[in-house]
């Protein structure tokens, strides 16, 4: 059970289920930040009856303890980097794009960023594909992305400079886009997504701080609150990249 996950349980915690839910305590998270002695008074129960609440809590969502050996196993079982073919930027990477995080790309407006997620999304998807069936998701948050130019970019670079039979149908059927208008749409998506079985291989997001200049005016209050919004979507985007082990820039 994770902390942010509603607090449910048998025992003892389905007994107090009424009393956590009326006094505001429906995740892990509200329960652990609330005090012992918080909890005697909001649940109207003795010291002792919290006290094997807590133990029940504990139980259930604690990670689980992985041996080093077993975390070594995971790494050496991972599945290696995605290539950018450029070979400066992969050898800056170690390969490419490491599996199961996330990869910021850094500029100046006009640099070229997002071409170059056009080209990711075309090699990873055009013959020879760098994964099989492989399939992209293109989050499109400064409403930039096109159709014609990703076909353009895949056919430049292509050996022949050209698209074989059926890669652009492939190419096109392969890319996933997403248009959210609010960092809310976005973050309820990439929830979803950590449970959805599409096959991703890469997550595009174009631009992360796009959405957050678009539902905060300027002022003090104005930049706490995109750093804020900022920080949640990059945690949800990392949560992803762990859980479904795919590249994220």
């Amino acid at each position: 059970m994770q902390a942010r996950c509603l607090l449910t349980g048998p025992g003892l915690l389905g007994e107090l289920q009424p009393r956590l839910n009326a006094s505001g305590i429906h995740t892990a998270h509200d329960f652990h930040t609330r005090t012992t002695l918080d909890l005697v008074e909001s649940l109207d129960v003795p010291y002792h009856v919290v006290q094997r609440l807590r133990e029940q809590v504990a139980q259930l969502t604690a990670p689980p303890l992985v041996t080093a050996s077993a975390m070594l196993r995971q790494q050496g079982d991972a599945a290696h980097p995605l290539p950018t073919r450029l070979p400066d930027l992969d050898r800056a990477l170690h390969g490419g794009f490491p599996c199961g995080s996330v990869t910021e790309i850094v500029g100046p407006a006009g640099l070229g960023k997002t071409q170059f997620c056009l080209a990711a999304a075309a090699d990873i998807c055009c013959s020879p594909p760098i994964l099989a069936g492989a399939q992209v998701l293109y989050i499109d948050t400064e409403q930039k992305f096109s159709s014609l130019r990703l076909e353009e970019i895949a056919r430049q670079r292509s050996p022949e400079g050209r698209l074989a039979p059926g890669d652009k149908e492939r190419l096109l059927e392969s890319v996933l886009v997403l248009r959210p208008r609010h960092s809310h749409e976005l973050l309820a998506r990439l929830q979803a997504l950590e449970a959805s079985p599409l096959p991703l291989s890469l997550v595009l997001v174009d631009s992360v701080a796009q959405l957050a200049r678009l539902d905060h005016g300027p002022g003090v209050k104005g930049v706490v609150a995109r750093q804020q919004q900022l920080a949640a979507v990059a945690a949800r985007l990392k949560a992803l990249s762990r859980r479904r082990g795919i590249p994220n820039p």
